[in-house]
């Protein structure tokens, strides 16, 4: 049986208790998400960041160690995409990739925050969100605002664009390419209702 994203990050909290690591909640929110319930594996990437951080972890520094987005870039990408606001995308993703992550991982991370986003629309489902605390109420709203038809679209869009990344010779105008086609979503979603179906 799993072990659930709470029951590890309250054994993190133990073991940084028992060994004098001062450690944000966050970041451990952060280990127990990509550990996806493997206690060995958690433990393993507590201590790869500890031997790195000296013993003090905060959301950015476990971020950065996992090569992780920070999840307001995927909320400011949604912006964008729902402004219609294509140069502010392609200026974000610019900024994303010289910071080091690669269209796959953007694309990947996009995916994911609007699985979350879905998940968020149905209160009952809401149990399955799986985020750092401080970023539940932005998703919650967020969720609320924003419509399922537009999220579903853009999920097929990015499923596709990532099953195809690999395949495609120059990566950067790839993940441009799926950029541009969610900046026009919105458009093209009421094109078609105009059209009757």
């Amino acid at each position: 049986k799993r072990i659930t994203t709470n029951d590890t990050v309250e054994h993190l909290e133990e073991i940084c208790r028992k060994e004098d690591i001062q450690a944000e909640k966050a970041a451990l929110q952060i280990i127990a998400q990509k550990s996806e319930g493997c206690m060995r594996d958690a433990l393993s990437i507590l201590d790869k960041i500890v031997s790195f951080t000296n013993g003090h972890l905060d959301y950015t520094n476990t971020l950065e160690h996992l090569n992780i987005l920070d999840a307001d870039y995927y909320f400011r990408l949604l912006d964008c995409m729902v402004q219609q606001d294509l140069s502010g995308a392609m200026l974000l993703f610019d900024d994303i990739n010289r910071k080091g992550f690669e269209g796959d991982l953007v694309l990947n991370g996009f995916a994911e925050f609007i699985r979350n986003l879905l998940v968020c629309k149905d209160e009952k489902a809401a149990r399955l969100l799986e985020v750092v605390e401080s970023f539940r109420d932005k998703y919650m709203a967020t969720a609320k605002k924003t419509s399922a038809a537009l999220l579903i679209s853009a999920l097929n869009i990015l499923n596709e664009a990532e099953i195809n990344y690999k395949a495609a010779r120059n990566k950067r105008l790839h993940t441009e390419l799926a950029l541009i086609k969610l900046c026009y979503l919105q458009q093209a979603i009421e094109l078609t209702a105009d059209a009757g179906g």
